[in-house]
């Protein structure tokens, strides 16, 4: 791509640099800060496997399970991107299709340097990334679970009541910017699925488009499905030589691939696909865990949310290493962002670890997302944690308020295994504390901090010094299901508690998982496919086949084969007929627009006969190139007949060396070819003569 049409002034470009030198400063400011609170705070440096031998926090490990040091994430700069040069890279996945035929490609200047790009900034469209992505989520799992998140945590209006009073920016939009619109969703539904390595693309190009418009009115729309931009950065756009728009979006530091470093003055589109994909794994864990629950009591359901979380996340004990890098400024790898704590917790990787801010917020985040009967509610705290008398740093953990109006810790972290992991951080009154103190549960010391105070009344963090009467918990039994096609068994079990049993005393040695309780659907065993109506020229047919289990059929539409044509000439048109169905139609291959020709009788000779016409005028002869002769034994001229040609000055022409006393059928005609096309003049009267 060279010529960009949409030009960048100075003004633009020194503002642009102007925000890079600010970034910057406001990183070095933040790293400080960041290093500061993280120390009063936030830094789970508490929860890993308790030591009896010493009262002193363990050392934390940088080292993965098989040993390898663990290395942070390489993140390039803005300035390292500008040094380097930048590799084509390509991208296996396919980019979307927009309405009509047109079919939309990648800009061909993916690691060229351009020049002249216009820049738009986003950062007051959008709210802020841990809202996006949480959302985003949101309207992923209402689709899955059928659920309508009417509700959120303080009480008000959920996020499907939120969405249905933005009204749709599109409509307002003109509709050169609607077809834009059209063009540019797709890319971006896509971006936000992980299913594209950079957030580049280009459509085609139109008059008449306000393309920052349209951008806005897009954003407004679908906020959440941005959740991947660097609002700071914003984007931009612009026109290339073969005279597409191409956009270029910038991409949050979270989401680099520091493999496909491409950029674009300063800002880097190159997305990294993996961590995308993990929200749509996060999606199907969570909607799996509200389906799973969906039926129980909120006991079951509480005890089954903190048994579910422990189950699927793994606590990271190389957090601490990471943020030490990252405060002194070792490292830029984001080590501690929320919301990837969250989804670290439910992606189902094992690679992902996360710390007491993932476990605590995966929990809050079920509970938001619950209709409780009992109005129990989850606030998410923060401040230290003392074991003895030692500080073990910052922590997070959850307050359940429940139905008897009594508020609870429930500390998920340390109800996971290798960390403290014991009963008596789970709905449990304290046994010494008050909310300036803090409260001390078996070995532990929960300590408010100030924010957490400053956020949440005094009767909100005052926690109950009785544990919770559950009374006699409920036992789910779940008979035996045989599997089916489509839907998924079980095997006889019980749920108490959030835990499953194989046998209904829910003894721990009939402990069972819930992956081990359920039967995964068969899936259809389909015959071959049948044709149950053949497809013609013009008409679809239908095939069929049939389950041999469950005996459901399927039927699917056979494109119609089209018209298979041969063609035939004639003097004057092509017929095309159709091989399959005989259906045809005649197109002409003529004009008829010249100056006519008037015929006389024709003169019989021996074998022969002549034909003649009245001379055509020296202005009509200007206007041809010269007269033709039909002539036939059928009347209609339909078959067997030729064709001679005379000059346009002549008046007569003989035909000869024809067979004796056969009749003929005799016209003439004026023609001239104009640019590779036959223009002619009607045909004569049609006379009869009888060779001798």
């Amino acid at each position: 791509i060279c010529a960009i049409n949409i030009c960048r002034d100075g003004s633009n470009r020194s503002k642009m640099e102007y925000r890079n030198k600010k970034r910057a400063l406001g990183i070095r400011v933040s790293v400080m800060l960041l290093s500061l609170v993280m120390t009063v705070t936030m830094m789970p440096a508490f929860a890993f496997a308790e030591t009896e031998q010493q009262d002193t926090p363990p050392e934390v490990s940088a080292q993965t399970s098989d040993g390898q040091t663990q290395q942070p994430e390489a993140i390039i700069t803005d300035e390292e991107v500008d040094a380097q040069e930048q590799p084509s890279g390509t991208s296996d996945e396919k980019e979307p299709e927009p309405e009509g035929n047109e079919t939309e490609t990648s800009a061909a200047a993916d690691d060229e340097e351009m020049t002249g790009l216009e820049s738009v900034s986003t950062e007051s469209d959008l709210p802020d990334a841990d809202v996006m992505l949480r959302n985003y989520l949101d309207t992923q799992i209402s689709a899955e679970t059928g659920t309508s998140l009417n509700t959120d945590r303080q009480g008000g209006e959920g996020l499907v009541r939120r969405q249905a009073k933005l009204a749709s920016r599109r409509t307002v939009l003109s509709e050169a910017d609607q077809k834009a619109y059209d063009l540019i969703r797709p890319y971006i539904v896509k971006i936000a699925a992980g299913e594209m390595d950079r957030a580049q693309f280009s459509i085609p190009e139109a008059s008449g488009r306000n393309y920052i418009r349209v951008i806005e009115a897009m954003m407004t729309d679908m906020p959440y499905e941005f959740y991947w931009h660097d609002k700071v950065e914003g984007y931009l756009h612009g026109k290339d030589s073969a005279g597409r728009h191409v956009f270029y979006f910038g991409v949050s530091k979270d989401y680099w691939n520091s493999s496909i470093r491409h950029a674009q003055d300063n800002l880097v589109y190159g997305l990294n696909t993996t961590k995308l994909k993990r929200t749509k794994a996060a999606v199907n864990h969570v909607s799996q865990i509200i389906n799973e629950y969906a039926g129980a009591d909120d006991i079951n359901r509480l005890y089954g949310y903190r048994n579910r979380i422990c189950e699927y996340a793994t606590y990271d004990k190389s957090a601490e290493t990471a943020a030490s890098a990252y405060s002194s400024g070792a490292s830029d790898a984001p080590f501690y962002g929320d919301p990837w704590q969250l989804i670290y917790v439910f992606d189902g990787d094992d690679s992902t670890n996360a710390v007491c801010e993932g476990y605590s917020k995966a929990f809050q985040y079920l509970c938001d997302r619950t209709a409780f009967s009992s109005g129990i509610k989850c606030h998410t705290v923060s401040g230290d944690l003392v074991k003895g008398s030692v500080n073990l740093g910052g922590h997070m953990w959850n307050i359940i308020h429940m139905g008897n109006g009594g508020n609870y810790i429930a500390d998920i972290t340390n109800s996971d295994n290798g960390t403290y992991a014991v009963e008596s951080y789970f709905l449990k009154g304290y046994s010494a504390g008050n909310v300036a103190d803090g409260y001390r549960f078996s070995r532990l010391t929960y300590i408010y901090d100030k924010e957490t105070k400053a956020l949440f009344t005094e009767e909100e963090l005052t926690l109950s010094d009785t544990d919770y009467d559950i009374g006699e918990p409920e036992v789910r039994h779940y008979p035996a299901r045989a599997a089916t096609c489509t839907t998924e068994g079980y095997i006889e079990h019980w749920l108490r508690l959030g835990y499953y049993y194989s046998d209904e005393s829910c003894s721990e040695e009939s402990r069972m998982k819930y992956s081990d309780t359920f039967i995964k659907a068969y899936g259809h065993s389909w015959s071959s496919w049948s044709r149950i109506k053949a497809q013609t020229c013009t008409t679809a047919g239908t095939e069929q086949r049939k389950c041999s289990r469950c005996r459901k059929t399927e039927t699917r539409s056979l494109a119609a084969y089209g018209h298979s044509w041969r063609t035939s000439d004639s003097l004057d048109s092509v017929k095309h007929t159709c091989s399959r169905c005989r259906s045809s139609y005649t197109v002409s291959k003529v004009v008829t627009d010249l100056p006519a020709v008037s015929i006389k009788g024709p003169r019989k000779a021996k074998k022969s006969f002549t034909v003649k016409w009245k001379k055509l005028s020296k202005k009509n002869r200007n206007k041809v190139s010269g007269v033709e002769i039909q002539y036939s034994t059928r009347n209609d001229f339909a078959s067997s007949y030729k064709i001679v040609t005379a000059k346009k000055t002549a008046a007569s022409k003989k035909i000869s060396k024809l067979p004796r006393k056969t009749t003929y059928y005799v016209r003439v005609r004026t023609y001239k070819w104009i640019s590779g096309k036959k223009h002619v003049s009607k045909w004569s009267a049609v006379k009869k003569v009888r060779t001798k």
